[in-house]
């Protein structure tokens, strides 16, 4: 009996030094997690108590923080994206902005008729640049929607393609270019938006004669399973551009820096494509600039 109220004892007096220890980790723990409430830190939950269900509790704390961490990591980026889109939005209209309100001034105070009409003229062409630009920034917040999808259909690759470039003559014409086409005419069904998909190519384009040095190279082909829609242009300096920035929104290479433009019609074109289903890439070759859109042809089976 001796032996057994012993162990009794021993194991009453061992349970209850447990006790103390679980309870004295438990308010550490309560101490850590209110310090990581209080605090910005990288630190994490430790303990001393080697204990499976101990372990486990700080285990799954310490990931939940992590995941906070992220998620406020996440936050801030978009926080720091957000006011970099207001300061470029500001920028960017705020330009044609100030033009119409000086030839809307000097339209007042004119009284020569073909002045007159030389500031409206010149009034239509900033509102018509300010209608752009807000379009752009329209489209680009609809595009980081991931709940926005496009409404596909079958259509003609080649006819979009086709119709596209001859609507881009004259803006090329305009800048004293004229692309140089190597362009498959065959028919081509492709699932897509042919309005996204003129609005892609009408982008990639419009880059290349802005931005560009040179002559634009346009080509179109077809291949088993999907099409390829591709536009080179000349670089002054290749090295100014960085290829890791290019389909990011508002980024603009030192060449295009004095053009007005938002810096978004690459960063659209991929959003664009990506909704559609197909891929596009940017290069640098041979001292050229080229962008590459990849669509999946539309077989029929049976």
């Amino acid at each position: 009996m001796k032996i057994i109220d012993g162990l009794i004892i021993i194991t009453g007096i061992a349970i209850f030094i447990k006790y103390i220890l679980y309870r004295r980790q438990i308010r550490d723990i309560c101490r850590q997690l209110q310090f990581l409430q209080e605090h910005l830190t990288n630190k994490r939950i430790q303990t001393t108590l080697d204990s499976p269900e101990i372990l486990l509790l700080v285990s799954q704390l310490n990931e939940l923080y992590d995941s906070q961490d992220s998620f406020r990591a996440g936050l801030q980026k978009k926080d720091r994206r957000m006011k970099e889109m207001l300061v470029n939005v500001s920028h960017d209209i705020r330009t044609p902005l100030t033009a119409l309100k000086g030839y809307f001034q000097l339209l007042l105070t004119e009284d020569d008729p073909q002045k007159k009409n030389r500031h409206a003229v010149m009034i239509s062409d900033k509102l018509e640049e300010l209608t752009g630009l807000l379009d752009e920034l329209f489209t680009y917040t609809k595009l980081q929607n991931e709940e926005y999808e496009l409404e596909l259909e079958t259509a003609d690759f080649t006819a979009i393609v086709l119709e596209t470039l001859f609507s881009m003559y004259e803006m090329c014409k305009t800048h004293g270019m004229r692309p140089q086409l190597d362009i498959w005419e065959e028919p081509c069904p492709v699932r897509c938006n042919p309005l996204a998909v003129k609005r892609v190519i009408e982008n990639i384009i419009r880059n290349a004669v802005l931005h560009g040095a040179g002559e634009v190279e346009i080509s179109y082909y077809i291949e088993e399973t999907r099409v390829c829609f591709t536009c080179k242009n000349t670089l002054e300096s290749p090295q100014s551009v960085d290829m890791t920035q290019i389909f990011e929104r508002f980024y603009k290479a030192d060449l295009a820096r004095s053009r007005q433009s938002t810096g978004l019609g690459l960063s659209i074109a991929k959003g664009f494509v990506e909704k559609m289903g197909g891929g596009i890439q940017a290069e640098i070759e041979d001292g050229k600039f080229v962008v590459r859109v990849y669509m999946e042809r539309f077989l029929l089976t049976g």
